[in-house]
This record gives C-alpha cells, sequence and structure tokens, in this order.
C-alpha cells in the first residue's frame, strides 16, 4: 500500500513539474524586472552578485533623468536569471524588454553578463530574435 501511495505522489509530481517551472517562470527575475521597469527606470534584484546600493540605484535614476536621453531602462539580476531564458543573457534581455512592451534603450546585467540593445521605433512584439542594429542584445560581454 505505501509502495503504490509513494508511486502516486510521484506521478502527480511528474505532472504538475512543468506548470509549476511555467509558474515559476512567470514570477521569476525577468517578469519581476519587467513589471519594475514599466514605472521606474532601475530594477536591481537584492540577490545579484553586482546589485547596487538603494543609493547607488537613485544616483543612476537622477543620471538617466539628467540625460534626457529618451527611456533608458537597467535591469541588475542574478547569474540564475539566465536560467530563464534558456541559458542565454541576450534572450534575458530580449524577454525583458518585450515584457516591458515599450520602445528604449535596455541594458540588462545577469550575473557577469552584460547586454544593451534598443528597440527603437519597433513595436515590441515584433522584437524576437532580430537585431537591433548595434545594440542588438548581444553587445557587451562578460566581466
Amino acid at each position: 500500500m505505501r509502495l503504490l501511495q509513494t508511486s502516486l505522489l510521484l506521478v502527480c509530481l511528474s505532472l504538475l513539474s512543468p506548470a509549476l517551472a511555467a509558474a515559476q517562470s512567470q514570477n521569476g527575475s525577468l517578469a519581476r524586472a519587467a513589471e519594475a521597469l514599466r514605472s521606474d527606470a532601475v530594477y536591481v534584484d537584492t540577490e545579484a552578485e553586482r546589485a547596487l546600493t538603494s543609493e547607488e540605484a537613485q544616483r543612476l535614476r537622477a543620471q538617466i533623468r539628467s540625460a534626457n536621453a529618451g527611456p533608458i531602462r537597467v535591469a541588475i539580476l542574478p547569474e540564475r536569471a539566465k536560467d530563464e531564458a534558456g541559458g542565454d543573457a541576450s534572450a534575458a534581455a530580449r524577454e525583458i524588454a518585450e515584457a516591458v512592451g515599450e520602445p528604449g534603450t535596455y541594458a540588462v546585467i545577469v550575473g557577469s553578463s552584460f547586454r544593451a540593445g534598443e528597440t527603437g521605433n519597433l513595436p515590441v512584439s515584433q522584437l524576437g530574435g532580430r537585431d537591433f542594429g548595434g545594440g542588438d542584445f548581444g553587445g557587451g560581454g562578460d566581466f
């Protein structure tokens, strides 16, 4: 009887795994960053290896405002956030830009990788795997 209960539990867990992974991804680092960047130019995940202090993030916001360079969004995320985008920092940056849904310049630090790109006047729904000319979310590199 105990073996049957254990087997049923394992089957249920294996069936739930994809749903749990999808739910986790929807509430993961990329989704939190996108949500925050809809109303704030800077998002810093407190678990990021290269996290800014509150004061540093405020100074960065002030510099972005004073530069008057158009919409600029910066996300600083932990290395594990790449896992939500198939292990690819460029894909993570692209996913954030797509989820925010606004044109602009996006700078994303994921662990030790930096990616930046500009969506320009493209409808964000057309970003996909497209190059953005000079800042194709493949730009940047690792620290």
